[in-house]
């Protein structure tokens, strides 16, 4: 998180999750990105919220879990954010999934 707050471009974006909690979205021009849960709903047993860089056609990539009952997260984006235009988050089965079975709850631009 540090190398990411660090950086001299560094932004924060805030984006509500419906049912409450917040997403806060870090994503400097080095390509790196890092996400903040706080206060994030439960979303059921055997369920997950995954995360998702997302580009200007739609096409989506997998980001990382966050992982039922953890209310407040750390999620450093593996690899670089790249050309992705959104980040979206899903609620998914355990596990996640290859490609997002449904709309994102939250879709926030990449700036």
């Amino acid at each position: 998180m540090d190398r990411i707050l660090s950086a001299p471009d560094a932004t924060v974006q805030k984006a509500g999750v419906p049912g409450g909690g917040d997403i806060l979205l870090q994503s400097p021009q080095a390509s790196l990105c890092g996400v903040i849960t706080i206060g994030m709903p439960q979303v059921g047993a055997g369920k997950t919220y995954e995360l998702w860089l997302i580009d200007a056609s739609g096409s989506a990539k997998p980001a990382g879990l966050v992982p039922a009952g953890n209310r407040t997260t750390w999620n450093e984006l593996p690899g670089e954010v790249g050309r992705a235009a959104n980040l979206g988050v899903t609620i998914e089965p355990a596990g996640g999934t290859a490609q997002p079975t449904t709309k994102p709850i939250v879709l926030q631009a990449i700036t």
